[in-house]
């Protein structure tokens, strides 16, 4: 048995080092028809539980990937989407498993799960390189709502699958490089995935998983040293379409902004890296006759809409809103003869007056 599993894995590693046109012209086979072969053999293994020669065959696999066509690896019915259901198969019975007292499947199943990892995480990457977001997310969207209900646990232990996918910190990381980043914003990143007031009050958990994936990543980005962070504005503008980028990112810089002393006094002193361009614009301001009226009522409604939010998303921050209220007030002394800085308070202080009285209504 394992002289014909090293011949299998020999034979597909020869498969897998050739161009996709060597395949086809030296083999007369096409790249996705060898890939449906390879995963009946992955399913069989899978179904003999012998999860170390699924590895193996998958090590040849991702090697020889950047020699696979973008269209092969994103585009086909039995590719893409056949990995990450391995991945979902090769989670659950990780998470079920788990490394308690060193049992070897949970090891071994803990190994596999880092090269799938690897294996979606590329496949995202060269989708954003290579213009093909629009595929990848229709495939991940699917997957999505298979599975987004799918959790191992209950209570404090519950473990999300959603959670466990390797695509949020590679796509926040890529986003902006990618040729497609405009497109991927308006239109290829699905909408139900987008953190709107809406959307959250659905309740639904790939939201709340977006949410929880940006923050933690937006967190150190924040307190890094003061200089405009492109990633991190584009990321924002991705996720959250309907606010007003400058309000929004005085909110998670209060929330997320390491303090001594004054608090409210490091908000002002504090240089905001990112949230600085209002991009989310509708195109008839351009030429509208009433264009500065109606850009003025736009941002009131942006600014209605960050405050909702920002009460949905980030409520227990606010508990002490009185109190920095108060002492934003008391800070006008201060800041009087420093026009940007005391501007900017005035600005602070509108925004969590506005604060309190969405949260006096609720």
């Amino acid at each position: 048995m394992e002289k014909d599993f090293n011949n299998i894995k020999k034979i597909f590693k020869e498969l897998w080092s050739k161009d996709d046109d060597i395949i086809e012209k030296e083999f007369d086979i096409s790249p996705k028809d060898v890939f449906v072969i390879f995963s009946e053999k992955i399913d069989f293994l899978f179904s003999q539980q012998k999860y170390v020669d699924i590895e193996n065959l998958l090590d040849d696999y991702i090697e020889f990937s950047p020699k696979r066509d973008i269209l092969f690896l994103i585009i086909h019915e039995e590719v893409f989407p056949k990995i990450l259901k391995w991945h979902y198969k090769v989670w659950r019975k990780h998470r079920r498993i788990g490394y308690e007292r060193g049992k070897k499947n949970g090891i071994v199943l803990g190994g596999l799960l880092k090269k799938l990892n690897i294996l979606i995480s590329k496949t995202l990457e060269r989708s954003l390189e290579e213009s093909f977001t629009f595929y990848f997310f229709e495939h991940l969207k699917e997957h999505f709502n298979k599975y987004k209900n799918k959790k191992i646990g209950e209570n404090k232990n519950t473990h999300y699958y959603l959670r466990s996918l390797p695509i949020y910190e590679t796509f926040f990381e890529k986003l902006l490089s990618s040729p497609e980043s405009y497109l991927i914003t308006k239109e290829h990143f699905p909408k139900e995935w987008k953190i709107t007031a809406l959307n959250w009050k659905r309740e639904e958990q790939s939201v709340r998983i977006w949410w929880s994936k940006f923050s933690n990543w937006a967190y150190v980005r924040i307190n890094a040293p003061e200089k405009y962070d492109e990633k991190l504005d584009m990321a924002a503008n991705c996720l959250f379409p309907e606010i007003n980028p400058s309000t929004w990112s005085t909110i998670l810089t209060f929330v997320s902004r390491s303090w001594s002393g004054s608090r409210m006094g490091s908000l002002i002193d504090c240089n905001r890296n990112f949230g600085l361009v209002i991009s989310n614009l509708p195109t008839s301001f351009v030429s509208g006759e009433n264009m500065q009226e109606d850009f003025m009522k736009h941002i009131e409604k942006l600014d209605e809409n960050t405050i909702e939010l920002a009460c949905l998303l980030l409520e227990p921050y606010f508990q002490d809103i009185d109190k920095h209220i108060n002492e934003l007030k008391e800070l006008e002394q201060e800041y009087r003869t420093d026009k940007r800085k005391n501007s900017y308070r005035i600005e602070i202080l509108k925004i969590f007056k506005a604060i309190k009285i969405q949260m006096d209504k609720e």
